[in-house]
């Protein structure tokens, strides 16, 4: 019985010790600035086939150490501001997303967990002239650019 005891304490603190060494985010930082660019030809705006308009938008989350935070949840939102559509063709977690962002209202997309390098990505496109901001949370924790916005911005020509 006391070997019993004392071998359920052993697992307990080692168990405590692996949930404790899972980092906490404490920042998330979009890895680039807003983007202008020509808008996809044909129907290839809907697809995650590398066109010319496609918008990769990268993130990175960190703990208070500055470590990369691997397994984070990430969640994206995109608000289109023109008339035409805008697609979410892919995230890091999904290769073939093909979600629309009407006009006027927010897509939200569930973007999986950032990687082993802290990193997690939205592809977006448009087949027309178009114009969205992307935002994103990792664990609940807001992403910035590197001059303080919550956004990130498209705009294709």
């Amino acid at each position: 019985m006391r070997k019993a005891i004392v071998v359920l304490l052993g697992l307990g603190a080692l168990f405590g010790t692996l949930a404790t060494a899972q980092s906490q985010v404490a920042t998330v930082e979009f890895q680039g600035v807003d983007m202008t660019m020509p808008h996809s030809p044909g129907v290839s705006g809907w697809l995650s086939d590398a066109s010319v308009g496609e918008a990769r938008i990268v993130l990175k989350a960190l703990d208070a150490a500055g470590n990369a935070v691997p397994g984070a949840q990430v969640a994206w939102s995109i608000t289109n501001s023109t008339d035409q559509v805008v697609y979410a063709v892919a995230t890091s977690a999904v290769d073939e997303l093909r979600a629309t962002a009407y006009t006027g209202h927010t897509l939200v997309v569930d973007g999986g967990t950032t990687g082993p390098d802290g990193l997690a990505y939205l592809i977006l496109d448009s087949l027309t002239a178009g114009d969205a901001k992307a935002a994103a949370t990792v664990d609940g924790m807001a992403a910035t650019t590197y001059d303080g916005k919550d956004t990130l911005r498209v705009v294709w020509f």
